[in-house]
């Protein structure tokens, strides 16, 4: 397992210094010429299994996934660190507008599935997507992507093509506060885990604070998710935890499984 993670830091350490050296060329070429057209990021997103998230190393936090910065620089088209809600819907507009077929009633149910999306990637309420937010709108944005180009139904609303977290909250959730802290995330782990150590709990805490966007040491919701999503990375890059199922945590009486992945 060790030798795994050291593999793919080394692989992710490559990537990294390949993708900065071409950004700052990009960004010197900007400052000198007219500003480069934009993609639709949205409507390129498709979910890159083969590129995993390094978890991190002592605990720190798993380091972001190629793509997810891509697509944070992307949207921010100021390069003023975050991403407003007009950078994003200008994306957006884009993404639904390669599709001149639809009726207007689909455009505007895809309109406001990606609003949605922002809605929700916005883990602290503040109207602004940082590169975490940016994170988990990557992992989420997939099923609306995959809609918009087969053409948007009013069911896309109910969910936004996305697995629900609550099995996850029920399960950890030990003290039914609406939250899970730190310690209930890595009892719900260690209980769906076949070995646990102090190597997978480290990458377990990177993990929590990573998610825990909006601070205050416990998880809600949407953050439990993002931070299912980023566990599932995490534990590919470790190789793999063979047999790995969430479970129920102290007396909760509920005898469903689910996977690790949602």
């Amino acid at each position: 397992v060790a030798m795994a993670v050291r593999r793919g830091a080394a692989l992710l350490a490559c990537a990294w210094l390949g993708h900065a050296h071409r950004h700052a060329v990009r960004a010197s070429r900007r400052s000198a010429a007219a500003p480069r057209p934009r993609r639709s990021p949205l409507g390129a997103l498709l979910w890159a299994s083969a590129v995993v998230t390094a978890p991190g190393v002592g605990g720190e936090e798993p380091a972001p996934r190629p793509d997810s910065v891509e697509l944070f620089q992307d949207l921010d088209s100021n390069q003023d660190g975050v991403v407003d809600f007009e950078e994003y819907l200008a994306c957006a507009r884009e993404t639904i507008d390669e599709r001149p077929d639809m009726t207007e009633e689909k455009r505007e149910t895809a309109l406001e599935a990606y609003t949605r999306l922002f809605e929700r990637s916005d883990l602290n309420g503040d109207s602004l997507l940082t590169l975490p937010e940016c994170e988990y709108l990557n992992y989420i944005s997939s099923g609306v992507n995959k809609a918009v180009r087969a053409g948007p139904t009013a069911h896309l609303m109910d969910d936004l093509g996305l697995p629900s977290a609550m099995p996850a909250m029920n399960f950890a959730d030990v003290n039914r506060n609406g939250h899970v802290e730190k310690e209930e995330f890595r009892n719900l782990i260690k209980a769906g885990a076949p070995r646990w150590g102090a190597e997978l709990q480290e990458a377990v805490d990177g993990v929590f604070d990573k998610a825990n966007v909006r601070g205050g040491g416990c998880l809600n919701t949407n953050e439990l998710q993002f931070a299912m999503y980023l566990l599932n990375d995490v534990l590919q890059a470790m190789g793999g935890v063979k047999g790995f199922t969430l479970k129920p945590v102290g007396n909760h009486s509920s005898t469903s499984d689910t996977s690790a992945g949602f």
